[in-house]
């Protein structure tokens, strides 16, 4: 990343990505619980009269949902810890919003010591915080100090703002993430084929069976 404190920024990202990375975890989790509920329920009512049939379908069904759950699960993690390692710095948008931020770092710097000001301004209103309080800031005596964390400050809001306009307003940056590769994609096509046959496999079986219980019918 392109600032001096980089080693700070990246503590920073990490604890803050931390904090919500259990969030896209537990949607996926909750995801795929949603489709196992639905696909056992229709199973189980397509194929209440055969009971053979019910058990091994559920089973093989059940397995299916949970392997695509686990796929699934694992890739949200890996997108979590990419996200960890990943810096927007180099961007040219995030050097002109970090270029515009500190430009507020001077009437910072003088709201905070006061100079040839009565009484002392509690609060400043900076670009992309609004409005914040400064008096415990004060106790700082070494303006450095004030002047790097300022910096750092700006830098960690320029970034989300990237972070946010890649992403998009309705998500479609994620999306883009969980676009699937031309080998899962033709996995699914192979998949859905083999439901189809499955499907037509049912059909069958259940014609069979009801010829079966005919022929019985005629015989008693």
């Amino acid at each position: 990343p392109n600032f001096l404190p980089c080693e700070a920024f990246l503590r920073i990202l990490r604890r803050k990505v931390e904090r919500i990375s259990y969030l896209p975890i537990k949607l996926s989790e909750k995801y795929w619980d949603y489709i196992d509920d639905v696909v056992m329920s229709v199973l189980t009512r397509h194929s209440e009269m055969y009971y053979h049939l019910k058990v091994s379908a559920k089973g093989a069904a059940h397995n299916l949902v949970q392997k695509l759950r686990e796929q699934s699960i694992n890739r949200v993690k890996e997108i979590v810890e990419m996200e960890k390692l990943t810096g927007y710095t180099c961007n040219p948008d995030y050097m002109m919003e970090w270029n515009k931020l500190m430009k507020q770092q001077d009437h910072f710097i003088n709201q905070i010591s006061g100079t040839n000001m009565r009484p002392l301004p509690c609060s400043v209103d900076l670009q992309g915080l609004g409005e914040i309080q400064i008096e415990h800031l004060r106790k700082h005596s070494d303006v450095s100090i004030l002047q790097q964390a300022f910096d750092l400050k700006m830098r960690m809001v320029a970034y989300w703002k990237i972070f946010k306009e890649l992403m998009g307003p309705d998500g479609h940056g994620i999306k883009m993430m969980l676009v699937e590769s031309p080998a899962i994609v033709a996995k699914r096509e192979k998949l859905k084929n083999s439901i189809k046959v499955l499907k037509e496999s049912k059909d069958s079986v259940a014609k069979i069976m009801d010829r079966i219980v005919a022929y019985d019918a005629c015989l008693v």
